[in-house]
């Protein structure tokens, strides 16, 4: 589903959403259920502890992936109710736009309600169409991963599912969502829609935790995965870096041609001070302090490039690296790539480098 508009019907009677909105405070008060405090990591105001708990028990269980949950439920119930929720989402706890089906031990009702679809060539049309309704967020969610790993044609979903080893990647969670996304629904760029989201939101960032884990670092913790180590250790500074880097928690925001402000707010958001110079400086002042060596980087250490166009030129670039070969930086917006994404797009030439040119510790994080 694309977009939900207009009106609900509900038991032949049609509602203005005007109306309904009158009783919002009421019904929100009555119909969330489990903790509704915000889950943070700049998601969206509306997800919730209650919705990552749920998230986190479909991919223990059954290995969907945390990722590929939280885009489809940003790509499908972000609007104008609430915190934020589309209509479907807020009163009818349907995250996903699952369309009303029988025999499922989840849904409690169905909600009629229009709907806008796309023809395979290309054009939308309006619809009326009944959706699932559910109790809490919970069951839709656990819904959501029911029909995926039963019904026959999500089963290409499988050979890309979590299993909460530590290394799930990126890719397999792109894999994950594109063997889903031409079955759930008509937009011809479901799947492109989703990935930018999980992008967007650095969404990738949970699927190597466990709930326990997540409200650790949520709560400024040390709960992040061991498998993140270098020469066989991770410190505590080294994993206050990585979980703000990793969760854009900067001191500074991303804006275009800050690429070193944000690296250094980083840093300071983790209280181990700042960082002075643009992007090339901190390569040129800190260079004893690193190596050329894409090898064996250390996470929280900061990663120095030539960047793009006139700018990177000049100043380079620079990112911070997370452990298994991801990096998180500012390109004008908050982005986590893989190292060969991060330089695939760096093709100025500075100070007689183009792409890679090495990693620094500005300031230690081995103690």
């Amino acid at each position: 589903m694309i977009k939900k508009i207009g009106t609900i019907w509900i038991s032949g009677f049609l509602v203005l959403f005007l109306l309904v909105g009158l009783l919002a405070g009421s019904v929100e008060e009555e119909t969330v259920g489990g903790s509704t405090e915000w889950a943070g990591y700049n998601l969206p105001a509306w997800i919730t502890d209650e919705m990552m708990e749920a998230f986190y028990g479909t991919q223990k269980e059954y290995g969907v992936p945390v990722s590929t949950g939280l885009s489809q439920a940003i790509v499908e119930s972000t609007g104008s109710y609430g915190a934020g929720m589309s209509g479907l989402a807020y009163y009818h706890k349907n995250l996903f736009g699952i369309k009303g089906r029988s025999g499922s031990p989840y849904v409690s009702g169905v909600a009629v309600m229009g709907t806008q679809e796309q023809a395979a060539g290309g054009g939308m049309y309006a619809i009326q169409a009944g959706f699932s309704e559910y109790k809490s967020y919970k069951d839709c969610i656990y819904d959501r991963a029911l029909m995926i790993t039963t019904l026959s044609y999500y089963a290409a979903c499988d050979q890309y599912k979590n299993l909460n080893d530590g290394k799930y990647t990126k890719e397999q969670a792109n894999q994950y969502c594109k063997a889903f996304a031409s079955s759930w629904a008509t937009s011809q760029v479901y799947y492109e829609h989703n990935v930018k989201i999980m992008e967007q939101y650095n969404l990738y960032q949970f699927d190597n935790l466990t709930y326990e884990q997540f409200l650790k670092l949520k709560e400024g913790g040390s709960g992040f995965p061991a498998n993140v180590v270098y020469n066989g250790k991770i410190t505590e500074k080294m994993k206050q870096v990585v979980a703000i880097a990793g969760g854009n928690r900067s001191a500074f925001p991303c804006t275009a041609n800050y690429c070193a402000a944000w690296v250094s707010g980083v840093y300071q958001a983790a209280g181990l001070g700042s960082i002075s110079g643009n992007a090339i400086d901190m390569w040129n002042n800190y260079k004893y302090t690193g190596s050329t060596d894409q090898g064996n980087i250390p996470p929280g250490a900061v990663v120095c490039s030539s960047g793009w166009g006139m700018m990177g030129s000049i100043y380079g670039h620079v990112g911070i690296y997370l452990g298994n070969g991801m990096v998180a930086n500012n390109k004008g917006y908050f982005a986590v790539e893989t190292m060969s994404e991060f330089l695939a797009w760096q093709t100025a030439t500075c100070q007689g480098h183009t792409g890679w040119i090495g990693w620094v510790m500005p300031i230690n994080l081995m103690d």
